[in-house]
């Protein structure tokens, strides 16, 4: 029984492990040598005394075991090789140095059979394709003919064995034992061993076993005496084993061949040996015998081809099986899919004049919502185009969560939809009243469901649209108007006013200790003392009065058509004191406010300018030690350059 060892497949263990492994494998390639070595003279025993044939063997065994060891083993198996041939040549009273030298040259010829497979990029395993198995054939024929059937009868001839005229007799014979043993062998032992042999299952082994003893059963009836002197004795009946082969090749696996081909190998021999059959009979000549040799030959080489080529017809098969099935699947999803294609197309076409008059009312309703029109009238727009498209209906729509045109939607036998945004916030409601018992169709869903996003998109918009533009003109922060904004403003109440000089009074103001506060309260009380000075100026300076922060703790106020001086003094009076009761708190100082006055058209005919003028009145009171108001025209006059109080 051979031992099935992993010495190249897996990472060892230890080193002991490893070792125990190779001992192991040393003794048992040792001992199947010496067993082949006697199984292959024993046809040598069978032969009668005297005949031709007593020292031919057919086939030597142990050259078959040697080569499928190293294909399975590598060179791990060398030296149980070596150790057999050279045990089993002592056996057969060989000197010690012949002896030693057949082994070398029993051990060696495999690793070159070997090493010529590797060199023409054979696959581990040859017998799956015809190329490979092309290969093996003639790297087994290469091997054995060139080297391992020279070097054998030289040693032969140095022990004197064998004269050197019988050289080509004898390189002829160590040859065709050589060759024949390795195709008859080695496959079979290398399917047994290898992981790429074909699944061997019951039905499988019961099917070999039946095809071996057909096989023995045939070889008995072709090499039969009956036949060979029946009527039938004048014809070569060896080519009746060959149909039994063809037929194994093309129907079984490559175990099944590879023993059937063993099995009638043997069985030709044995029969041959007991002189029976067509060879035996033929001229007691040692062509007969090569015959023989050859006709094993042919019948592994055949077997192993066709099966071979069976297995790549098989192969490709199965592989083109897979493709005709992917390619059916695919057929088939493809249909599928097209069939839904065409139920949605139908369903699409059905609903094409609803959804081409969505489309049109969408687009009318866009345009209007690029030009700016007001809310209410893009959805009263909305409105028209749902009745539209839904003649029975009638559509009202209310921006809220709330409507004042139907409180009892109920009782009023409206359906109510609310429309939400993406926060699940309630944005408008719309209220249909439409023919009372009847079912909404799947078009009248997606009518609603359209419309219900375009009031969505509406109100969103111009939601959005309102914050844009208050955050393009106010301060985040306090609410007043930016500089920018501040500055278009000013510029249109200065071109508004039509009257007598000093009609616009502008207060450029500044906090004084605002910074002090920041860097020691934090930002926290800053920002909140800023939103607090801008609502005590909205309320000192009345609804007419227009307010900008211009950065930073500096605001600016316009007081259009106020030209009474007394009247813009008591104002910038009352916003140093607003100031200078603001809570700072007891960790800062207080805050107070210097402020700068600037008229139009006295101190300035344009914004800029007047801004200019006003900004430094502003400085003119911080260098005066702030906490006072300064006109732009008053150079630091002690009656218009005043603190409050």
């Amino acid at each position: 029984m051979f031992l099935r060892l992993q010495l190249n497949r897996a990472p060892p263990t230890g080193a002991a492990k490893n070792a125990f492994r190779i001992i192991a494998l040393t003794v048992c390639l040792a001992i199947l040598y010496i067993l082949g070595t006697r199984a292959s003279i024993l046809f040598a025993d069978l032969v009668a005394d005297g005949s031709i044939r007593k020292n031919w063997v057919p086939f030597w065994l142990p050259s078959g075991l040697a080569l499928a060891a190293v294909m399975r083993f590598g060179p791990a198996a060398l030296p149980g090789i070596f150790i057999g041939s050279c045990l089993a040549n002592l056996s057969l009273k060989a000197p010690f140095a012949i002896a030693v030298w057949l082994a070398a040259v029993n051990a060696s010829q495999p690793l070159l059979i070997v090493a010529l497979l590797r060199r023409w990029s054979v696959p581990e395993s040859p017998f799956l394709t015809g190329r490979g198995v092309a290969c093996f054939v003639a790297a087994t024929f290469i091997g054995c003919c060139l080297y391992g059937a020279v070097l054998g009868p030289v040693g032969f001839a140095m022990a004197g064995w064998m004269k050197l005229g019988a050289f080509p007799v004898e390189w002829m014979r160590w040859a065709l034992g050589d060759i024949t043993a390795i195709l008859i062998l080695t496959p079979i032992i290398l399917i047994a061993l290898h992981p790429w042999a074909q699944p061997r299952g019951d039905m499988i082994m019961t099917e070999t076993f039946a095809v071996m003893l057909i096989g023995a059963g045939l070889v008995a009836v072709v090499f039969s005496d009956m036949l060979v002197g029946g009527p039938l004795h004048h014809l070569s009946l060896e080519f009746l084993l060959f149909p039994l082969i063809i037929w194994a090749a093309l129907r079984g696996t490559l175990l099944t061949t590879t023993s059937l081909v063993f099995v009638m190998s043997v069985a030709i021999a044995v029969c041959t040996a007991f002189g029976h059959g067509p060879i035996s009979n033929a001229a007691p000549s040692r062509e007969a015998l090569i015959m023989l040799q050859a006709l094993i030959a042919v019948l592994a080489v055949t077997g192993l081809l066709l099966t071979a080529t069976s297995g790549e017809r098989r192969f490709s098969q199965a592989r083109l099986k897979e493709t005709l099935e992917g390619l059916d699947h695919l057929v088939r999803a493809r249909t599928a899919a097209l069939d839904n294609a065409n139920r949605r197309l139908a369903m699409e076409a059905a609903q094409h004049a609803q959804i081409s008059r969505i489309n049109e009312g969408r687009s009318r309703l866009l345009q209007k919502l690029t030009t700016g029109e007001r809310l209410e009238s893009l959805l009263s727009t909305l409105e028209r185009e749902i009745e539209r498209t839904a003649p029975d209906w009638k559509v009202r729509i209310d921006v809220g969560a709330t409507s004042k045109r139907y409180r009892h939607v109920a009782a009023a036998g409206v359906e109510r939809h609310d429309i939400k945004g993406a926060e699940g916030r309630v944005l408008a409601l719309m209220f249909i009243e439409r023919p009372i018992g009847r079912a909404l169709s799947e078009q009248q869903v997606g009518l609603i469901e359209e419309s219900a996003d375009l009031v969505r998109l509406i109100v969103e918009f111009k939601a959005n649209e309102h914050r844009l533009q208050r955050l393009a003109r106010y301060d985040t922060l306090t609410g007043a108007l930016n500089r920018g904004a501040f500055s278009a403003e000013l510029s249109t109440l200065m071109q508004e006013i039509d009257g007598p000089a000093g009609t616009l009074s502008l207060l450029y103001v500044d906090l004084d200790g605002f910074k002090a506060v920041n860097d020691t309260c934090g930002h926290a009380l800053g920002d909140t003392i800023l939103k607090e000075v801008v609502e005590r100026f909205q309320v000192l300076a009345g609804p007419r009065a227009v307010i900008g922060r211009l950065g930073g703790d500096e605001f600016v106020i316009a007081l259009p058509r106020i030209c009474d001086r007394e009247l813009v003094s008591l104002m910038a009076g009352r916003l140093v004191d607003c100031c200078a009761s603001l809570s700072t708190g007891d960790a800062a100082p207080p805050i107070t406010a210097s402020i700068g006055i600037g008229r139009y058209p006295v101190n300035g005919t344009t914004a800029t300018d007047l801004l200019i003028a006003a900004d430094t009145a502003m400085y003119s009171a911080k260098r005066a030690g702030g906490s006072r108001y300064v006109f732009s025209d008053a150079q630091i006059d002690p009656r218009e350059c005043r603190a409050a109080g």
